[in-house]
């Protein structure tokens, strides 16, 4: 650990990852070489029947089937793996996003050695409401009656999607000598998996993290003449702290169709059905051609079947068989 330099670093990551034995898995990660792996004993997940682990790498599995297995690096465990495991962070982020992986957690703290960060000042913006949030909950804890003594001023619940902490991580590793102040974003389930999938490489840990925090917590210097908190400035600390933060999203919109093709059609000809019920399908049809036009820079055409208009044909290609009725140019 250098103690010299903050940093921002890995503390938990979990994701299952199908169609694996737990052999199979141990080298996907590059851990082969340790294999075979002790039996764990600890209490597990109710869906998986055993696990096994190197040095706080856990892999829950049924057996030696291929029904596949959940992956746990705990903050030790990501350790081992930097140290053990040769295919490095970035790697591993691309086998927890493949298709048949789902992340289930992830932990991306800060080390402040520098006193960038100081938890009793964070505790005072905090009770006097110096602060914005998206996280409704707060609270704190403290390892004994004095506030020096292991002071922890958190956001979020522990066991919600996204759980903000930050805490004296010298007084928790009985080092009072030490500024060492961590501050740790917790995300679990659909918010886990989407930040991986984000298009931050591990590589650039820190704007991940920055991103992160400037979404769901921004600590601010009260105005003497605007009320409301959500126009005050940033503080100059938390300024300089999320200086590099850039838009991120952690929720996709849900898809009542499904990802299915033939679902996606079905649900767009019955979108367009109903917009044809309520302005008629001449004006649908102009409103598509637009669409479409503006998208591709293509013309697009109403066309018709023998003699009978039938505009049932939209942005067709070939005219075989059919004969051009109306160009959309012209209409």
């Amino acid at each position: 650990m250098d103690e010299i330099s903050n940093y921002v670093h890995i503390d938990h990551i979990s994701f299952r990852k199908e169609g694996l034995t737990p052999h199979e898995a141990a080298t996907e990660i590059g851990l082969n070489h340790h294999w075979p792996f002790e039996k764990c004993i600890n209490p597990l997940p109710s869906f998986y029947e055993e696990a096994c682990g190197f040095d706080n790498i856990i892999i829950c599995h049924h057996g030696l089937d291929q029904k596949g297995v959940a992956i746990t690096f705990s903050g030790k465990g990501c350790s081992t793996f930097e140290r053990e495991s040769p295919i490095g962070w970035e790697a591993l982020r691309k086998i927890a996003i493949a298709p048949d992986a789902h992340t289930t957690r992830l932990d991306i703290a800060y080390d402040d050695f520098t006193g960038i960060l100081d938890i009793r000042k964070l505790k005072e913006l905090r009770d006097s409401g110096r602060y914005t949030s998206l996280l409704r909950v707060n609270s704190e804890i403290r390892s004994s009656k004095k506030i020096e003594d292991g002071l922890t001023v958190s956001f979020g619940s522990s066991k919600s999607n996204v759980y903000i902490r930050f805490y004296d991580k010298a007084a928790e590793q009985k080092m009072p000598e030490k500024h060492w102040v961590r501050a740790e974003i917790q995300l679990r389930n659909e918010n886990a998996d989407n930040a991986l999938r984000a298009g931050f490489s591990l590589d650039i840990l820190d704007v991940l993290f920055a991103s992160l925090m400037d979404k769901y917590l921004r600590f601010k210097d009260k105005s003497l003449t605007d009320s409301n908190p959500s126009r005050w400035s940033l503080a100059a600390f938390w300024e300089n702290f999320v200086l590099i933060a850039q838009p991120i999203r952690l929720t996709r919109p849900k898809d009542s169709a499904g990802c299915d093709p033939d679902s996606r059609i079905k649900n767009f000809i019955n979108i367009a059905c109903s917009l044809a019920g309520n302005i008629g399908w001449p004006r649908t049809f102009n409103l598509l051609c637009e669409a479409a036009k503006g998208k591709t820079g293509t013309s697009y055409h109403w066309l018709k079947e023998d003699e009978n208009f039938h505009p049932a044909f939209f942005g067709c290609r070939s005219l075989s068989n059919i004969e051009l009725c109306k160009e959309y140019s012209s209409t």
